[in-house]
């Protein structure tokens, strides 16, 4: 998945978080942004490497993102099968946790590819 993907998938839980369905987030959805975090791990071992300080760093903030996304994920997955009593201000609270979460994660993403460009784009000379 590309970032870009990743933006897409994360989408959903940004644009209206009243609209997160907590009963309705299944294992899949959640596994697929699982997955996301498991690759990102993987790429940014590599921009770590090569990288500048820059980039190294919104790459390093997408990693701990979507790792917030997915704790988020998995508490919201697991409400009302935890054996907790269902209330409406937890449920707000978990929807919210999972739209800040996957808000950070899309800015992070947009931040990347703006340091990515400027550090591709600089030849080293100076103006």
């Amino acid at each position: 998945m590309h970032a870009t993907e990743l933006q897409t998938a994360v989408n959903r839980f940004i644009v209206d978080p009243d609209a997160i369905y907590l009963d309705q987030l299944d294992d899949e959805k959640v596994q697929e942004i699982e997955a996301a975090a498991t690759r990102l791990q993987v790429a940014w071992t590599d921009v770590a490497l090569a990288g500048p300080e820059e980039v190294v760093h919104c790459a390093a903030e997408i990693c701990g993102h979507t790792i917030r996304l997915v704790i988020a994920l998995q508490k919201a997955k697991g409400y009302g099968r935890d054996g907790r009593a269902v209330n409406q201000e937890r449920e707000s609270t978990i929807r919210a946790s999972v739209a800040d979460s996957a808000l950070k994660l899309w800015e992070s993403v947009d931040d990347f590819a703006i340091m990515a460009r400027l550090a591709l784009d600089d030849d080293g000379s100076v103006v």
